[in-house]
């Protein structure tokens, strides 16, 4: 853009300033010559404004006034006519319409209103830039303070329309950098022709060097040798690193100096077909190294001849295959390995083709089915493996498998029968596996004679039929001589009573403390035979199993110690339990009995102090641990105390039958759990139960 737009527009802002000025000072001295106006001066005014107002509508920029309050004061036609306002907007005087409708022609309307906050925020301060449309168009703008007596009064917005001098300017820049461009293509090849000389000149010595370096960075051994079969040639890389020489310690000397005798022998009389003129050869040899270790090499020739045709040398290439000949070696003898293997399994291993023939026979194979390898190999596996009455659907699963790729029972394990040489049937374990071998599938069987086996699941199944009926028959047994030893006994303690009633006196001391006796040992009887059926109903009075909160059996077994914990004063604390699949009965049984024993097994004058807290385990198990302060138990004891009638202190101390814990012990394997207890005698004891989350089934132990 040139200067002409700053140089006018600070010019016609001189003049506005002074205009604005008068017209500012104007108002301010109105109030105080209110009373004595001066018909002279105000007419002077008048035509100055009106100077200035004919001298604005005639310049080609739109000008647009406003005063310190950011009220429009005054603007030129051009302005309308740039910025395309309505008369009705014109005539509304309505700034925020005006505004509202010059804000939506632009394309940055956000950028415009913040250069203008920041100039109303800065009121002495100068402004200029472009403003784009929508439409194409393009303004210059420049916005200058109106200035009286250092105080600003308003501001001068001026706007140019340079739309037609923007493209004019754009074009005559695409005309420069296009001429430019073009100027720089011919340069370029000028240039590229000139350099092309320069490069055809360098060609020759550049593919001479690269052909040069190539030979000697090879990984293959390049070579040459004469028609005595002398080196003439060894690139210098690959000769390192094959032969440990550098190609000067060989050349000139017989390849045969680097070989062993008889491996010399086999390579010249290979040299001497070379000789005799045959023009290509390929073959592999054993030469050795520096160092003495043999490398395998693969060898391409070439016969050399001269101008006259006669065979002068050869020349080809080398390549060390040394680590492919000693993976082949791993790999023969891995399959040695693999076979040797295979052949002494316990399974039986047989292969067979996609048609059913057999094409591996290993001896395990031989000693189950009674073929002989020389007699099943070539053989269909349906004509010597399988009864009749599966030969389709071992063929329909074969031929769905090649035809859809459905495996079926292929990769599983399956319990069937297969056929011995002499005709009869056995059982067989057997697994199928397809494996594809190039563009076909063959299909390996390893099958386990389980004859044995099948005869001890069957002895197991009877010996768990007539252990089931024991069961039942000792439980019968329990439940009946439990009920028959009840009679005798509640006639003891009855007829105990009635004697005591009707002849006590007569008895005297002694008589009276001998039927005490009788009567407390009929009432401990009693209490075994109870406990006695309790630890039997464990299994023979089960329910199924269902979830249960066991935070709710623990408190509802507080309920039932009511008596017992107001009697000795025990605190019982109950932490967060969590819930399993259990038989809620049992489970009421189980935490009665070990909170009860918690609150039986305290110290002589100290209250009872018991805990329960639970939680579940990374392993899915509800971990449960009951701790008491009491008596406490040693630790040989541990395991003791959970078997039937075990009892650690005497009736006087601590009343029971020793029953208890069995029953708990019981009914947590029942459950699929452990319990387990561990203490310090006057330290107290923690009882720990582990119960499954999930249900274990049904599970019992006799």
């Amino acid at each position: 853009m040139s200067l002409f737009p700053y140089i006018f527009w600070t010019l016609l802002a001189l003049v506005l300033a002074g205009l604005l000025a008068g017209w500012w000072g104007f108002r301010r001295g109105r109030a105080a010559r209110s009373s004595a106006t001066d018909p002279g001066r105000l007419e002077g005014s008048e035509r100055a404004l009106s100077l200035l107002r004919a001298t604005l509508d005639s310049t080609a920029d739109g000008i647009l006034v406003v005063d310190r309050d950011d009220n429009i004061v005054g603007f030129n036609k051009k302005f309308v006519e740039m910025w395309r306002i309505p008369e009705a907007i014109l005539a509304s005087r309505d700034d925020r319409a005006a505004l509202a409708f010059v804000l939506d022609q632009l394309e940055d309307p956000e950028g415009f209103l913040k250069k203008v906050r920041d100039l109303y925020s800065q009121p002495q301060a100068e402004s200029f830039d472009v403003l784009r449309f929508k439409d194409g168009r393009i303004f210059e703008r420049y916005s200058k303070p109106q200035m009286v007596e250092f105080e600003a009064v308003g501001r001068v917005w001026s706007f140019r329309d340079v739309t037609e001098l923007a493209r004019a300017t754009a074009s005559l820049e695409k005309l420069h950098r296009d001429r430019t461009k073009e100027m720089s293509r011919i340069n370029e090849e000028l240039r590229r022709e000139i350099a092309e000389r320069s490069r055809a000149e360098e060609e020759l010595k550049r593919s001479e060097k690269q052909y040069r370096d190539l030979v000697e960075t090879s990984h293959d051994l390049i070579w040459s040798v004469d028609a005595q079969g002398r080196w003439t040639f060894l690139n210098r890389q690959a000769t390192r690193s094959i032969y440990g020489y550098e190609p000067e310690e060989m050349l000139g000397r017989p390849f045969t100096d680097f070989e062993s005798p008889e491996q010399a022998r086999v390579d010249m009389e290979t040299f001497r077909k070379v000789k005799l003129g045959q023009p290509f050869f390929k073959y592999e040899t054993i030469h050795i190294r520096k160092d003495g270790r043999p490398v395998y090499l693969s060898y391409n020739a070439i016969v050399v001849r001269n101008e006259a045709g006669e065979v002068v040398g050869s020349t080809g290439t080398a390549s060390d295959v040394t680590a492919r000949r000693q993976a082949e070696q791993k790999l023969k003898e891995s399959e040695e390995r693999t076979r040797t293997i295979v052949d002494h399994a316990l399974s039986a291993v047989v292969v067979i083709d996609a048609e059913g023939h057999i094409i591996y026979w290993n001896p395990q194979a031989e000693r189950i089915f009674g073929w002989s390898s020389l007699e099943a190999m070539g053989r269909k596996d349906t004509e010597i493996l399988i009864p009749p009455r599966y030969q389709d659907l071992y063929l329909r699963i074969r031929r769905r498998f090649l035809r859809s790729g459905q495996e079926g029972m292929l990769n599983r394990r399956v319990e069937t029968v297969a056929r011995h040489a002499d005709g009869h049937e056995f059982p067989v374990e057997i697994a199928v596996s397809p494996l594809r071998w190039g563009d076909k599938f063959i299909f390996s069987a390893f099958i386990r004679d389980i004859t044995d086996r099948k005869r001890a699941e069957e002895e197991i199944r009877q010996k768990g039929l007539e252990l089931a009926r024991s069961n039942k028959e000792l439980q019968d047994f329990a439940y009946v001589a439990s009920h028959d030893l009840q009679e005798p006994l509640h006639k003891i303690i009855a007829f105990g009573d009635r004697l005591r009633a009707n002849a006590g006196e007569a008895l005297g001391e002694r008589g009276l403390d001998s039927l005490e006796r009788i009567q407390k040992a009929a009432l401990r009887m009693r209490k075994l035979i109870d406990d006695l059926l309790q630890y039997a109903r464990v299994t023979t009075r089960a329910k199924p199993f269902g979830c249960v909160e066991l935070e709710g059996v623990v408190k509802e077994v507080l309920g039932v110690l009511e008596w017992r914990i107001a009697e000795t004063g025990a605190e019982v604390e109950v932490g967060p339990l969590p819930a399993v699949q259990a038989d809620r009965s049992q489970m009421l049984q189980l935490f009665q009995n070990i909170i009860g024993n918690a609150l039986k097994f305290h110290k002589p004058g100290e209250r009872p102090q018991v805990s329960v807290s639970g939680r579940v385990s990374e392993d899915g198990f509800a971990e449960i641990e009951v701790r008491d302060r009491g008596i406490g138990i040693e630790g040989k004891f541990s395991e003791t105390i959970f078997k039937p009638f075990q009892r650690l202190h005497g009736r006087q101390e601590y009343e029971g039958t020793g029953m208890g814990l069995a029953i708990c012990q019981k009914i947590v394997q029942r459950h699929g759990g452990e319990i387990s207890v561990t203490g310090e005698p006057g330290a107290g004891s923690t009882f720990r139960l582990r119960l499954p989350k999930e249900p274990p089934g049904e599970r019992s132990s006799s």
